[in-house]
């Protein structure tokens, strides 16, 4: 693409970041299709990622138009009818699978050995009569992590990294699903005791990552593991230079590639010559249970030494929500209102994924949602339901999982698919970290 030509278009640009909406026109008559032309650029640092495909779905969720571009030199354009749409663009397909039958509230899964970087873009437009134009900034769905060890013991002869717990999954809708735990082998490097990983793209972590590398060696296996400060971010590359000496590994973060985000900086240690930390757990982590800063608490675990991770629950609860798989109405909803939901100044609140489901049960489960509620009620605040209010039979069911799956407080019975025409109740997770 010419710069010249981009200079003029930024002017215009939608960023995925804030999906700004542009009304190009209004439109008399409601039945006319009028043409719209996507155009799709990346930082004046970087390159788009080929092939790229984009989708135009309209305001139910529903795919018009799909269009695939296997190099450059072309732009995308689709004949739509009026009214508004939200038009997602991706770069760097090979690295991941597509669903078949695409949706807004649909998932791409990416590979477990992705080789190029994924990119998206997004914008919402309101097709009007006669042309109309919409230019996609595209930015990194996935970080970039590279793993470059140095003076390993000669009887080292394999290592390993296993990195939890980044997404498998990525909704059209900015949604990350499934979390695992991403292994990879690495290899030796040109310099005696070099072992480095490559680059490895993985979407997004659900929370703080954790970072283990796998040794074997002559006398046996020996483990080393590190948890990041926080979550991997998206756009983020993390570049891990670890030297080994005297016994004791020391890994030091330099994070920098031209072309994605800002250089962020994590320095840790880890080996037989580090200090345990103190086994005695420090007071003062936020109550299960309780109102903690005006939040909701439904979890706390330890992170580290200094830091708890703590999952707070809405205080707010939506009724007569329709499922992700609904048939009669807005399948977008739930993760429209998720999107939406600010409490007391706090935003980025999700639908519980299936694991946090099961969390919430064995959590609040049982005495636990019976003391909460009484806390609850006493604060004017609506209860965390087991069963239907007024019955003792019928179960109180919440979305998860995207609004694809729903659960029950009542037990600790696995989420099951959501139904296509039933409504349900819906809570907001949000995992945050705490210092101690």
């Amino acid at each position: 693409m010419k710069r010249g030509r981009w200079m003029i278009a930024g002017l215009l640009m939608c960023l995925l970041a804030s999906c700004e909406k542009v009304d190009f026109s209004v439109l008399e008559d409601q039945d006319k299709k009028g043409d719209l032309i996507v155009y799709t650029r990346a930082s004046e640092d970087d390159k788009l990622q080929y092939p790229l495909v984009v989708y135009a779905f309209d305001a139910k969720g529903q795919c018009r138009g799909q269009q695939t571009l296997s190099d450059e030199g072309a732009t995308f354009s689709f004949q739509l009818s009026s009214g508004s749409y939200r038009i997602v663009a991706l770069g760097g397909i090979s690295s991941c699978d597509l669903p078949s039958s695409p949706r807004l509230s649909s998932v791409l899964t990416l590979k477990e050995n992705a080789s190029v970087p994924l990119q998206m873009g997004q914008a919402d437009v309101v097709m009007g009569q006669g042309g109309t134009k919409a230019y996609l900034q595209m930015r990194y769905l996935v970080s970039q992590v590279q793993v470059s060890l140095s003076g390993l013991p000669n009887d080292v002869t394999s290592v390993s990294m296993v990195l939890s717990k980044p997404y498998s999954q990525w909704a059209f809708s900015g949604v990350g699903n499934a979390p695992v735990s991403y292994t990879k082998t690495l290899k030796q490097g040109e310099l005696p005791g070099e072992w480095t990983s490559g680059k490895v793209y993985v979407l997004p972590t659900e929370g703080a990552a954790t970072l283990t590398l796998n040794l074997i060696t002559s006398a046996g296996n020996v483990s080393y593991a590190y948890t990041c400060p926080e979550a991997l971010q998206s756009g983020t590359p993390y570049m891990l230079r670890g030297s080994y000496s005297t016994g004791d590994m020391v890994v030091e973060g330099e994070f920098s590639v031209e072309g994605w985000s800002d250089v962020v900086n994590w320095d840790f240690g880890f080996g037989p010559g580090t200090p345990e930390p103190d086994v005695d757990e420090p007071s003062g982590a936020p109550e299960v249970g309780s109102l903690w800063q005006n939040h909701i608490v439904a979890y706390v675990s330890e992170l580290n030494e200094t830091q708890w991770s703590v999952y707070l629950l809405s205080r707010e609860e939506k009724a007569e929500v329709p499922s992700a798989l609904s048939t009669d109405d807005d399948p977008s909803a739930a993760l429209k209102l998720a999107d939406s939901y600010v409490e007391d100044g706090l935003s980025g609140w999700n639908i519980p994924t299936t694991a946090e489901a099961q969390m919430l049960q064995e959590s609040l489960g049982g005495d636990a949602l019976m003391d909460l509620n009484v806390m609850l009620t006493n604060e004017g605040l609506p209860p965390f339901l087991d069963y239907e209010l007024n019955s003792t039979t019928e179960k109180a069911r919440y979305l998860c999982d995207d609004g694809k799956k729903s659960f029950s407080m009542a037990g600790n019975t696995s989420p099951s698919k959501a139904g296509e025409k039933k409504k349900y109740r819906l809570r907001f997770v949000k995992e945050i970290v705490v210092d101690k």
